[in-house]
């Protein structure tokens, strides 16, 4: 909920209360475990020092972590 002091461009405020799909491809989930799998810090907050036990783990995590932000992108079409 937005405060009753701010304004939000009209994109924005519809932008906040939906959600987009958003597909992460078979590639990109591919491209990931590898670069885990080379370097299990490559991330910085993710990984076994936080708490994940494995490469697997933290690529789903990561990744549910991306769908989450993409899902409610509120930036304008017209960019």
């Amino acid at each position: 909920s937005v405060p009753m002091d701010v304004r939000l461009p009209s994109w924005v405020e519809g932008g906040l209360a939906t959600k987009r799909n958003v597909v992460i491809g078979q590639d990109a989930l591919d491209d990931l475990t590898v670069i885990l799998e080379k370097d299990k810090n490559a991330l910085q907050f993710y990984g076994q020092r936080y708490g994940e036990k494995t490469v697997q783990e933290t690529v789903e995590y990561a990744v549910e972590c991306i769908r989450q932000v993409l899902a409610i992108d509120v930036r304008s079409n017209f960019q």
